[in-house]
């Protein structure tokens, strides 16, 4: 049983989550599956199908063991018993939302709550009533514990915040902090105080006021207890989500920059249709008459607008992308990119009216973008852009923010900071996972003059199913002309190093590599080792998750300075 403070995949409310094994239902012979329904009074639907004497006719209705039939007699079954038991606690018309569960035999069922004593003991008679089928009939059980339902004491109020300032929900699998920074920031530029919590930590118009993860439930009650608040600007991860609910009740703009295979089997992940499913969760919380920004080159992310009565803005940095067409035709907004430049097509005028074009901003005046090199901070930047638009902020003052943004260890720390040292270029970033790391490689690759090498120190967190791990010392030695992989003792998490390395060389043997990868067994001293390998105008790629404080001090130590692309003398075009 899982206890949802706020709005989650099943429900725009807190809920009780419960995970039911339903083997033996799913496997009974259909004789005894229909004793078990007769024995529940119901449902109506399969009560009048079981009572049929034509023993025929009942296999038909229950279905075979493991049948797609079954499941859905088995799902009606357990709905049934909830409301059932429900209303002799004096809940009427309960919501009940059932779905596959995170293993095998595993059925899922959610229902809201509103004090949670009642509710949790109502979650634990439903497991009971329903192993209790087959030696009890339902009323009798049901006679024994009423009255214990009944005189439950009331516990805990359900509560979730309610915003009293405009809100921005920003999530997705890469890109959300920075989106979350960057409107945060952009925010401030454009005169609004501005609060937002993210992965590490919360800040108030820029000021890093309390650190630690805070892009869950707690981070957005920081958030919104900020004095004389304008705008709050939340992260929402998907850890969250899953674990304790969505820390607002509604939101006034949503954004959603992609889904991309990360943390799948875990909670009940366990491909990216599940991902998407929970990442929506935000999306459904958005107030009609607000927005939705979401990136139109993910089709599950475009899907999401179903999700929603809110209007729909859409990004994509191909110009000609079909949804981009869509969604302005459906008098939505679109962003995108044309002659270099970030513009907006808006439709919300109405059907009859001509489709506005707006420049925003010149593509090679927003630093965050390195020039147009990050395809994906330059999404990041559209994301951004449809949520200031949707508060109300003027274009001009959107494009102000933009050019200001600076991707540094200040403003955005471990997302694409480029250093420059001594002749070399050093880009750390957190890539965590495949998409971020070949999105990093990219950008290095790019940023290396003719004749000069790039370096990759890079390695993987423990949390990360096998192929990924692979993948990534495979994608290392692909981009890369110097590779070494670091280890990254903080973030094991329950894996044998060893194992991990294993895996990573696995993926470098995969991409053609014969000999083993140098390995260094802090991120630290492998940086030292690699940089002493370099030449002026080389490029390292450093991957970083245990010391990024501790890197961006030993660099400035060393003499090393924050780098604009322009500055460099590898700049590839885009």
């Amino acid at each position: 049983m899982r206890i949802l403070d706020g709005p989650n995949v099943h429900l725009p409310r807190p809920a009780i989550q419960v995970r039911l094994q339903v083997d033996a239902f799913m496997e009974a012979g259909e004789t005894t599956f229909a004793v078990w329904v007769r024995d529940a009074g119901g449902p109506p639907n399969l009560l009048a199908a079981v009572a049929n004497a034509d023993q025929a006719a009942v296999a038909v209705a229950v279905g075979p063991p493991r049948s797609t039939t079954r499941a859905a007699a088995v799902a009606d079954l357990v709905r049934y018993v909830a409301v059932r038991l429900a209303k002799r606690g004096g809940v009427r018309n309960l919501k009940v939302v059932l779905a596959p569960g995170w293993e095998s035999g595993e059925l899922i069922v959610a229902f809201p709550w509103r004090r949670l004593t009642p509710a949790e003991r109502l979650a634990r008679y439903i497991a009971y009533v329903l192993e209790d089928l087959g030696t009890s009939k339902l009323s009798s059980t049901l006679a024994r514990v009423t009255e214990r339902l009944n005189t439950s004491p009331a516990g805990e109020r359900a509560w979730v915040p309610e915003p009293h300032v405009p809100t921005v929900g920003i999530t997705g699998t890469n890109g959300k902090t920075t989106t979350t920074r960057m409107i945060g920031n952009l925010l401030v530029a454009a005169g609004r105080r501005a609060a937002w919590n993210s992965t590490d930590g919360v800040y108030v118009d820029g000021r890093l006021v309390e650190a630690g993860d805070w892009a869950g439930f707690g981070g957005a009650g920081r958030v919104l207890e900020t004095p004389s608040l304008d705008v709050a600007v939340l992260e929402i991860a998907r850890g969250g989500i899953l674990r304790r609910g969505i820390g607002v009740r509604h939101l006034d703009v949503a954004v959603v920059t992609n889904v991309t295979a990360d943390h799948l089997g875990e909670l009940g992940i366990h491909d990216l249709e599940d991902l998407a499913r929970a990442k929506a969760a935000i999306v459904a919380i958005v107030r009609p008459g607000g927005w939705v920004v979401l990136n139109a080159e993910d089709p599950r992310v475009l899907a999401m607008r179903e999700r929603t009565h809110a209007n729909v803005c859409a990004f994509s940095l191909d110009p000609a992308a079909t949804g981009l067409a869509e969604v302005v035709a459906g008098g939505g907004r679109a962003l995108t990119v044309s002659d270099g430049w970030l513009v907006l097509r808006d439709g919300s005028a109405g059907p009859q009216a001509v489709v506005a074009h707006v420049p925003i901003v010149a593509i090679s005046e927003v630093p965050a973008t390195l020039g147009g090199i990050s395809r994906h901070n330059l999404a990041n930047a559209m994301g951004a852009t449809g949520a200031l638009l949707a508060l109300g902020v003027e274009a001009e003052q959107v494009a102000v923010g933009l050019r200001a943004f600076v991707p540094d260890a200040d403003v955005n720390p471990g997302r694409l900071n480029l250093w420059a040292l001594d002749g070399r270029t050093v880009l750390v970033d957190v890539a965590h996972n495949e998409d971020s790391l070949d999105a990093m490689l990219d950008v290095a690759r790019r940023l290396v003059p003719e004749g000069a090498r790039m370096h990759a120190l890079t390695g993987s967190i423990g949390d990360r199913p096998d192929h990924v791990i692979v993948r990534l010392g495979e994608l290392s030695v692909q981009r890369a002309d110097v590779v070494a992989f670091a280890q990254k003792e903080r973030f094991l998490r329950g894996r044998d190093p060893a194992e991990l390395v294993e895996l990573l060389q696995h993926g470098a043997k995969r991409a053609g590599r014969d000999e083993p990868v140098p390995v260094h067994d802090d991120e630290l001293v492998g940086l030292a080792a690699m940089l002493d390998r370099t030449e002026p105008g080389d490029v390292v790629a450093f991957a970083v998750h245990a010391h990024l404080g501790d890197v961006n001090d030993w660099l400035r130590a060393r003499g090393a300075t924050m780098a604009r692309v322009d500055e460099l003398p590898g700049r590839h075009p885009a």
